[in-house]
């Protein structure tokens, strides 16, 4: 009977450790997060998203409103799904209290991560550059204009010359 009750928890253990090594690996910031260096910003919040008058399902917007040390701060971050057709990495911040719009300085799983439609930040995804800055952003001022529940900016467009207008519509 033991040796019964030792097999049935052997065939349960191994197909649930494979799926929580392939999970992980998979999923690199929920390792970051278990140890206490990366945050759950949380579900999109109800927005329309718009690019030159169209509504852009690709973009979703989540809002940040303290940062890994419980200090607060106020921020949206756009998370484009690709494929994308902005010149700018695929996470923008958009600053609420300054006004400004910029890009993580990393992007990848391991600083930001949809897990399940919920969106993880790591410490390192915290660090910005303003769209503005020659250096580290783009040489390219958004003209970010913030009004009631309604946030538009400018962005470099890939697919055609010159700017994309982004107006984002806050649901109440």
């Amino acid at each position: 009977m033991k040796k019964r009750a030792s097999k049935i928890v052997l065939a349960a253990f191994v197909p649930f450790s494979v799926f929580l090594i392939v999970f992980v690996y998979r999923h690199p910031i929920i390792l970051k997060w278990v140890t206490g260096s990366a945050k759950v910003v949380g579900w999109p919040v109800r927005a329309s998203v718009y690019a030159d008058g169209k509504i852009d399902k690709k973009i979703r917007v989540f809002h940040s409103d303290k940062y890994l040390d419980s200090s607060k701060d106020d921020f949206y971050i756009l998370y484009i799904l690709s494929p994308y057709s902005y010149k700018t990495k695929h996470i923008i911040c958009l600053d609420i209290r300054d006004k400004s719009a910029g890009v993580p300085s990393v992007t990848d799983k391991n600083s930001f991560d949809l897990v399940f439609g919920v969106l993880f930040q790591s410490e390192t995804g915290t660090h910005f550059s303003d769209f503005r800055d020659e250096v580290k952003g783009y040489g390219f001022d958004p003209h970010m204009d913030i009004s009631g529940n309604t946030i538009h900016f400018n962005l470099p467009s890939k697919e055609k010359p010159g700017i994309s207008l982004i107006r984002i519509d806050f649901s109440e």
